[in-house]
């Protein structure tokens, strides 16, 4: 049973496991969750945008912005981890995803821009879905919820400053930039962006918002909407 959701989400029903039907074996459909979703929803795009998903992991949201992009832009997608880099081209070679290009970023500072981005005085969005203490998943993980330390929060924030940092360097003036995470906790979230801002001028929040659980069969994911000023 297939139920449309919102945007061009499905919620799919029964006996035969997604993976093993024609539309995914021909790339015609990803899974991906509904909360993962809507924040690839919320990521400004044009056409010929110059994107870079800087935490793409194995590429769930690359896909979609690709999907979105519908070829008239080209995406970079980056990740720390060899092995969800090899799943992401995986997943690329599935789908024909010709203008993504793939490199790994260790997210100690900003990359070295691509000429082309560099040309445009860098990228005109980046999204940063940051590694975090993926409280956003206790729904269907509810063990993950026993193994969690509440001091580790801090040491999550730091490094979501830092990422968040990092990434701002590479969007142009006038560009966007949207952080995410899988975190229900404030000090992920809305404490990092408010940081972020109150220590870099130029900056402004279009946005931010919680999506999914309790709202939605879905996880629960924070995004929210950067832009830098035009001087």
């Amino acid at each position: 049973r297939v139920t449309a959701q919102d945007g061009a989400a499905l919620a799919v029903e029964g006996p035969t496991p997604l993976l093993r039907t024609r539309a995914w074996r021909a790339g015609d459909v990803e899974i991906q969750d509904l909360a993962s979703q809507r924040v690839g929803d919320g990521v400004p795009l044009g056409s010929g945008r110059f994107v870079w998903d800087c935490c793409a992991g194995a590429g769930g949201k690359t896909l979609q912005l690709w999907a979105r992009l519908d070829g008239r832009g080209a995406i970079h997608a980056s990740d720390v981890s060899p092995s969800r880099l090899v799943s992401l081209r995986k997943r690329l070679q599935r789908v024909d995803g010709r203008n993504v290009r793939v490199w790994p970023w260790d997210g100690k500072g900003p990359p070295a821009l691509p000429p082309e981005v560099a040309a445009r005085g860098g990228f005109d969005t980046v999204l940063l879905d940051a590694p975090c203490s993926g409280s956003g998943t206790w729904r269907r993980k509810p063990d993950a919820r026993l193994r969690s330390v509440p001091s580790s929060l801090g040491r999550w924030s730091q490094r979501q400053g830092d990422l968040l940092v990092a990434a701002a360097a590479t969007v142009r003036p006038g560009g966007a930039l949207v952080y995410a995470t899988c975190s229900v906790f404030v000090e992920e979230n809305e404490a990092v962006v408010a940081a972020f801002l109150a220590n870099r001028p130029g900056w402004s929040l279009e946005q931010e918002q919680l999506h999914g659980a309790p709202d939605a069969d879905a996880d629960t994911l924070y995004g929210a909407v950067l832009r830098r000023e035009v001087r």
